[in-house]
């Protein structure tokens, strides 16, 4: 058996702030957000480097599937032991039931081609992490903290109307609290994400990112985030569902004689063939140069509605 499968670490499953029955997504999804705020080159705290090595190594173990059962075997077999932490009370065990962190909203602005092809986009998420000074815990380095009397270590409860205001969620009590965090076991914070907007979203869509809002009290599951979505406004076309729009002002000698003519189109400048004795509002079609929602083999087309002026037109910019 591997050396570093034992209990003289902690339990590791606290370490990441996450429950034995975690899937191998949630152990990642827990080491990323652990990795975030303890890294060394983002983390300048003396014990950063520690902290990170344990957050690591826990993430090493339970990541590997063969690891990960003869550290569960080892679990049980001292399961009738008293075990001890470091610094006392365990820190950010996700209790079946507990509360569960708040939503976050923010909002993100496309232009048009972005909202047909679908973006990444860098977003700032104003949400509370777990504390990088003293993991969760609430209490300052080396203090033995003991379970919270009030919400018996829990965080709160939906029954009881949300967070422990006694503890501020961290489920633990005991002073001196962490100065980083107040006692409360998190810290607000501006968090970067790249967020993937699939294509084909709309104007005023709100998107759901599951797991991505604040950390919940005593590490408790995440809220979700949602992001508002703002479609700016193209100065030449226009959406109507997977169809796109635009006006095309022609010229009278143009509109008798016909010509070829380049117009803008989501995927780059495209020819039009402009039929001779063209009449005023025409209207032509580009099949295929709409939109394609996410996860479907159908695309929308493109009209064009001509104009006949008198004047020799100027021509829409791409």
């Amino acid at each position: 058996m591997d050396s570093d499968v034992s209990l003289d670490k902690s339990n590791l499953y606290d370490v990441l702030g996450i429950a034995p029955d975690a899937d191998v997504h949630e152990v990642r999804r827990a080491f990323r957000a652990l990795a975030r705020i303890l890294h060394p080159d983002v983390n300048a705290a003396e014990d950063a480097p520690r902290k990170f090595a344990l957050v690591a190594g826990a993430h090493a173990v339970l990541s590997d599937p063969d690891r990960r059962r003869a550290y569960d075997a080892l679990r049980q077999a001292a399961s009738a032991a008293s075990v001890r932490y470091p610094n006392g009370f365990p820190v950010g065990a996700v209790r079946r039931g507990a509360l569960r962190g708040a939503d976050v909203e923010i909002g993100v602005t496309l232009s048009l081609r972005e909202a047909a092809f679908g973006a990444h986009i860098q977003v700032d998420v104003p949400r509370r992490e777990v504390c990088a000074l003293c993991l969760g815990r609430g209490v300052a380095e080396g203090v033995i903290g003991e379970r919270c009397p009030s919400c018996n270590g829990s965080g709160g409860s939906r029954e009881r109307g949300g967070e422990c205001s006694s503890c501020g969620g961290s489920g633990v009590a005991g002073t001196p609290r962490c100065a980083n965090c107040g006692g409360a076991g998190r810290k607000s914070g501006m968090t970067p994400l790249t967020v993937a907007m699939l294509a084909g979203v709309e104007d005023c869509a709100v998107v759901m990112f599951k797991g991505d809002g604040d950390v919940g009290p005593c590490n408790g599951p995440r809220g979700d985030l949602l992001v508002h979505v703002a479609v700016k406004r193209d100065p030449v076309l226009r959406r109507s569902g997977i169809d796109i729009l635009m006006e095309l002002p022609v010229s009278a000698c143009e509109a008798q004689a016909g010509c070829s003519i380049e117009i803008p189109t989501l995927r780059g400048p495209k020819k039009l063939r402009l039929p001779a004795h063209t009449p005023d509002r025409t209207l032509l079609r580009v099949p295929g140069a709409g939109i394609r929602l996410h996860g479907t083999l159908h695309r929308g087309d493109q009209f064009v509605t001509v104009h006949v002026n008198e004047i020799m037109p100027k021509r829409p910019a791409d």
